[in-house]
């Protein structure tokens, strides 16, 4: 499994369970990176790191995590990620759910903050929430 783009690699992915299917959607890691480069010029040109903590679940990965029926992980096109920025230190700063969101507006469809985490994906139509 190799890269996708320059920040994202298919094994970033792929279900968290033992099947290891990948079924992501290169239209969400090319909007992702287009989001890491947009965040990175907004940092003036600082370091973005995008951590993708859920990214394809098979079905029956998802029911023992908890996620919907419906749920976009399944269908390839949804990623749960955390994001941070390299400070001046050489230490990286988390950039807030709430931020995130803000600049992935335009890019992606299906948006919902949380307090460590958020969730983008491109279902094809504008959903907006928090958990």
């Amino acid at each position: 499994m190799g890269d996708i783009t320059k920040n994202f690699s298919a094994s970033e992915f792929t279900c968290k369970c033992p099947c290891k299917v990948d079924g992501v959607k290169h239209e969400l890691v090319h909007k992702l990176q287009q989001l890491v480069d947009e965040i990175e010029d907004a940092y003036g040109g600082r370091r973005v790191k995008c951590v993708i903590t859920s990214g394809f679940r098979c079905a029956e990965h998802n029911r023992r995590v908890g996620g919907s029926k419906n749920s976009r992980h399944v269908k390839g096109d949804a990623a749960d990620t955390k994001w941070y920025v390299l400070n001046d230190y050489d230490n990286w700063d988390r950039i807030e759910p709430i931020e995130v969101a803000q600049r992935a507006d335009a890019l992606f469809d299906g948006i919902g903050t949380y307090s460590t985490f958020t969730h983008l994906d491109t279902r094809g139509y504008k959903a907006r929430w928090s958990g």
